[in-house]
This record gives C-alpha cells, structure tokens and sequence, in this order.
C-alpha cells in the first residue's frame, strides 16, 4: 500500500515537472525571439541630459563593442557614458584609453555624447554604481551592464516614456546577441527567461515590471538619498520600495542584446 501511495506521488511530480519543463521551453521561444516592440514615435529636448552607467571588471576589448552601441544611440539630447571600473590594471582601461584617444581626464566628447572612464578604487558592481549616483547632475539615469548592447533607440524610447510623468522608471526587454547553439539558448533562458516572463506579464496586465539591474532608466530624483543594495540583479527590494511609494516601472519592448 505504501510503495503504491509513493509510486503515485512520483508519478504526479514527474507529470508537474515535465510541465513546467516544456512551459519553460515554450516560454524560452517565445520570449526570446519575440520582435521587439514599435518605435516610440515623440520630440525630446536636445536639453535634456543622460548619464548612462557602465559598472565593468576585466571586460578586455569586448567592453568596446558595448560602448559603440551607446555611442550610437538615436537620442537628441546631451548623453554622459561613465564605465566604472577599480582602477588601470582592469583589463578594459588599456583597450578603452586606445581606441578612444582619452585625455588626462579619461574622457574625450564627440558631439553630444562624452565617454568618461571613472576609476573608482572598487571592485564590487554596487559600491561603483552608489560612488557614481552620489555625483549625478543629469535628469536621467540608465544603467547598462558592460556585456549588454544596446539597440540605437533605447535612450530614445525610454525617456520618452519617462517624460509623460507617470513613472519612475523604465525596464528594456533583453534578448541573446546568439542563440543558434544549445548551450546559447539555456543559458539565455535559465539566466533572463523568469525575468522577461514576468516583466512581460506584468507590462500586459497594467501592473507595470521590476527592475532586473541593468538595461533601466531612472529619473535621477529616485537617487536622492537611496543607494543600490549589494545584490543589484534582479534588485526587487527596489521595485518593492518603489511600489509601496506609489511609483511605477514601466516595461519598454525595446530589445537590448546581452
């Protein structure tokens, strides 16, 4: 009676996991192919400024290509790129300096956008970021992480939604640069997949999304006085504080690469 009663609740788990298994793999299809949303058709002011967060370690010259696609972007407006690393030994500061012609300053402008490289004396992703966000000026935020690219219309969007008033903040959908191996493909889905669900769920229900630690633009004022907790991935304790005070991520269909 026992053994009967234990090969029927095995039998119930495997059915419920194998479920779950082909609801993740449709799911991993769906939301990593899907094509990103429609342009954000709208007139910003060329007034109007955007820092963009790069917190990076030992990225070497893969890091370039990051940069290249937010040197690209479509946005009209004045926009600050700040690639945080601990100091010049990071494997990204020699290849960055280079390409780049920095000067005593590790910066260097090339029309409405300025590269800065920001050598911070730390190591951990959240205690870079915090050091930047204590000397923002700009009106926007946005925070990228350093494998990530950029589709030319993201800053673009984002603040466009950003400047209607009604949220705080706006969360990008992330797809994979590759997906033809399999390998490619779980480690797009087990690493982003729960996230994009969600977001995506939540974004067609009208509950607005979560902040998964990159690929977001921030009003600025949200900073006041807040600081990033240790564990920024899929930071909930934020999009939590923010809900509780009223306050509203939005989900912009926008794809960025990772």
């Amino acid at each position: 009676m026992l053994t009967t009663a234990l090969l029927a609740t095995a039998a119930l788990l495997s059915v419920v996991l194998l479920a779950y298994g082909v609801g993740y793999v449709v799911a991993a299809i769906g939301f990593l192919f899907v094509k990103k949303g429609a342009s954000i058709p709208t007139v910003l002011s060329e007034q109007t400024t955007v820092t963009v967060l790069v917190p990076a370690f030992n990225e070497g010259s893969a890091l370039l290509d990051t940069v290249e696609t937010l040197l690209h972007q479509d946005y009209p407006g004045p926009v600050l790129i700040q690639v945080l690393v601990k100091d010049e030994e990071d494997s990204s500061f020699g290849p960055l300096r280079e390409k780049y012609e920095l000067d005593e300053h590790l910066s260097v402008t090339r029309g409405r956008f300025t590269l800065q490289v920001c050598l911070t004396g730390l190591q951990r992703k959240h205690s870079k970021v915090n050091l930047a966000l204590e000397k923002l000026t700009s009106t926007y935020v946005a925070f990228l992480d350093a494998d990530h690219r950029a589709e030319p219309e993201w800053l673009r969007a984002s603040v466009a939604v950003l400047e209607r008033g009604e949220h705080a903040a706006v969360q990008s959908r992330r797809g994979p640069l590759e997906a033809r191996t399999l390998f490619q493909f779980w480690d797009s889905a087990e690493n982003h997949l729960g996230n994009e669900v969600l977001n995506h769920l939540s974004h067609a229900a009208g509950l607005g999304s979560f902040f998964t630690g990159t690929t977001c633009v921030f009003r600025s004022s949200v900073f006041e006085g807040r600081s990033l907790p240790e564990s920024i991935t899929e930071d909930t304790f934020l999009s939590y504080q923010l809900l509780c005070e009223g306050e509203r991520i939005a989900y912009n269909l926008s794809l960025i690469h990772i």
